[in-house]
């Protein structure tokens, strides 16, 4: 494996990453908008309610694409580990 390839991989694990943890984040910005802007037209100052909003809406977030992000994942590690007996076979042989 040159560093070619090293340099591939690494990048497409990093976009990856990116991509599967941006809808949870998305979510977690937009409940904290909106949380934010309700405790700031009732007035109300509890600390602990935009962090319980988000936790949850993050929670019911992966939740709901926990399928989608275990294939992806699944599929990705596949191809490491395909990469990964291609350098073993080319040490060894």
């Amino acid at each position: 494996m040159d560093s070619t390839t090293l340099a591939t991989n690494a990048e497409s694990t990093l976009t990856l990453i990116l991509a599967l943890s941006a809808p949870a984040l998305g979510i977690a910005i937009v409940v904290g908008f909106v949380v934010g802007l309700f405790q700031a037209v009732t007035s109300i100052q509890d600390q602990t309610l935009p962090q319980a909003c988000k936790i949850v809406a993050v929670l019911v977030t992966i939740a709901a694409l926990s399928r989608v992000i275990s294939g992806t994942l699944i599929q990705h590690t596949d191809h490491i580990f395909d990469q990964l007996r291609v350098v073993g076979r080319s040490v060894v042989g």
